[in-house]
């Protein structure tokens, strides 16, 4: 991607080229404008781009319309890949080659043979007790993190009998506390945000998602700004007294609070 971005520096695609779509609070008001001020953008970028060459070969690409119903099982198409080949983290992304040599051709590297499921394991902070080796508390300023290899040899895991598998973000303290709400229940796998974990029970887990709908629905401390069906959302934590800021799906938030449009700082 780096060869493609360099080429968009400095690029302004406007929203509005043909008009613009959007209400004063930045909502969509005209659909099939909102589509053809898409397609002035999407048509932009090939021209661009098609001109480049990256690792001597030429690049070739254009703008494709969506068709009216494959939006949404694009969306499901997106997220099945996600779950098969990516695992987030608060300062980690793994994307990786998984074993369908359909999807992503032959292995090269012996890398499964280290680590049988690919993804880098949780790093784990033990101490050397009197009854032996123990994992050190979340908080504790105890203990060393073990290099990959001592990681791998030894056995020993937190305890966390509400999760399949341990979060790789565990001895994050900054996060710890919201490691239960960002796991998806059914299959077990972390997100880093509430907005990709109910994209991911909503196109992989529907029944689960039509269950912890209620519970699910995120409640912001307020609105900071909104952006076509987007809200910036401010999301406290009492316990460690901070706030985090999200841009979330409006329809996935909880829209009982009071005062919004007051809390809306600015709108993009």
């Amino acid at each position: 991607m780096a060869p493609l971005s360099h080429e968009l520096a400095g690029l302004i695609l406007p929203h509005e080229h043909y008009g613009s779509h959007l209400d004063c609070y930045g909502k969509t008001v005209d659909k099939d404008l909102e589509e053809k001020n898409f397609e002035y953008a999407g048509t932009t970028l090939p021209s661009i781009w098609n001109s480049l060459k990256v690792d001597g070969y030429d690049v070739n690409s254009e703008y494709i319309a969506p068709k009216e119903d494959d939006s949404n099982n694009a969306q499901i198409l997106i997220d099945d890949w996600y779950y098969e080949h990516v695992r987030e983290s608060q300062y980690l992304l793994q994307i990786l080659k998984c074993s369908n040599e359909d999807c992503c051709g032959q292995t090269r590297s012996s890398l499964r043979s280290l680590l049988p499921n690919g993804f880098l394991p949780p790093p784990i902070k033990l101490q050397q007790t009197q009854n032996g080796l123990r994992v050190s508390q979340v908080n504790s300023d105890d203990g060393t993190y073990l290099n990959l290899f001592a990681r791998l040899a030894v056995k020993l895991q937190p305890e966390a009998a509400d999760f399949q598998q341990i979060p790789y973000d565990w001895f994050c303290p900054s996060v710890h506390d919201k490691l239960a709400s960002r796991t998806c229940k059914e299959c077990g796998i972390y997100h880093t945000s509430n907005k990709t974990l109910l994209q991911h029970l909503k196109n992989l887990h529907p029944k689960r998602k039509k269950k912890d709908e209620v519970v699910r629905r995120i409640q912001p401390t307020r609105i900071a700004a909104r952006r076509a069906r987007e809200l910036l959302c401010i999301l406290g934590d009492e316990k460690a007294g901070t706030e985090n800021a999200e841009w979330i799906d409006d329809d996935e938030v909880d829209g009982s609070f009071e005062n919004e449009e007051e809390d809306v700082a600015y709108r993009l």
